[in-house]
């Protein structure tokens, strides 16, 4: 079995060597690593160039012209159309993988099995070290096997589709290939797609306890930065809804509390941003306009007290529009 792994860059080269070593020492023989460059202005080309020429492994690099732009939804995109092997996996140019991560989740793998997603070590800034599990990851994985929609719910509790990052898992390629573009081609939010396009799929897959891959939250990635960015989340959440109106609208009710929870944590990032904060309560209250279901209604009378005093940075939008 060999994978091809997908690879965004994007000004990496103080971390891209260290991933691409540790990729070459865990992929099987006969794996590839699929690298796609945005435009970089550092030397992070030179890096991926000179590793191309002196790997073991097939290694193919894709030259964008966007500066970064397009970003890693739209490469992820163009790496699953790439992909000749039989399983996909993605690692960030900042991050890497322990020697035993690849040949790990292979071992959980059967005839019918499309995916297996597995927990992942957080290191933030080479100092906190975390082992962060999946969701649902159980003890007796190698026996037990679910369907994906039994990962999403119920509504009120974390649940794997919380978990928006695509990395820390292993892919059949033709089933990404079914999914049909599953990330969102935007700077920000694209996982949060993929995860829901993943989930609600509903093919049997299994969550794992391991933690061989290594995150680096790096505090000045787009994840953490503040800035027009985050409004992506606002496009992104409405392919979402979409989506679900056209699998099972029980998933409504995760939907809402997750985009709930999000933009009331995105309010509070951008508080000391009048400009940011208006344009997302303007987003807000647009978005809000396009997706009135009795569902919304239903979601936003089971909060507590206590609950809509932790989001009430949403919630006060979200009351505005529906009832006033």
């Amino acid at each position: 079995m060999t994978i091809s792994v997908i690879v965004p860059i994007w000004n990496a080269e103080k971390t891209l060597q260290r991933c691409l070593n540790s990729l070459e020492a865990a992929l099987p023989i006969g794996s590839e690593i699929l690298l796609f460059d945005d435009q970089s202005s550092d030397k992070s080309v030179e890096i991926a160039t000179e590793f191309a020429q002196g790997s073991m492994f097939s290694v193919r690099l894709f030259k964008e012209q966007s500066d970064g732009s397009k970003g890693p939804g739209y490469l992820r995109n163009r790496g699953i159309r790439e992909a000749k092997r039989d399983f996909v996996s993605f690692v960030d140019a900042d991050d890497w993988v322990q020697i035993e991560h690849f040949d790990e989740l292979l071992t959980y793998f059967d005839d019918n099995l499309e995916f297996v997603r597995s927990g992942y070590t957080r290191l933030t800034d080479e100092v906190n070290v975390v082992a962060l599990p999946i969701m649902g990851a159980r003890e007796v994985q190698k026996t037990q096997t679910h369907t994906s929609h039994d990962f999403v719910l119920p509504h009120t509790k974390k649940t794997a589709v919380d978990f928006a990052n695509c990395w820390a898992g292993l892919f059949r390629t033709n089933f990404l290939r079914k999914l049909e573009d599953p990330f969102a081609e935007t700077v920000h939010a694209e996982d949060r797609l993929f995860i829901w396009k993943l989930y609600l799929s509903g093919v049997p897959c299994k969550h794992v306890v391991s933690f061989n891959y290594v995150y680096v939250n790096n505090l000045h990635s787009i994840t953490n930065t503040v800035d027009d960015r985050i409004l992506d989340i606002f496009k992104v959440y409405l392919d979402i809804y979409n989506f679900i109106l056209h699998v099972d609208r029980a998933f409504l009710f995760k939907f809402y509390r997750q985009f709930i929870a999000l933009t009331a944590h995105h309010l509070k990032l951008a508080q000391n941003s009048r400009r940011l904060k208006r344009k997302l309560t303007r987003g807000l209250r647009e978005f809000v306009v396009n997706v009135q279901t009795p569902e919304l209604y239903a979601v936003l009378d089971e909060l507590s007290d206590a609950q809509r005093k932790r989001l009430r940075e949403s919630i006060l939008i979200i009351d505005e529009m529906l009832y006033l």
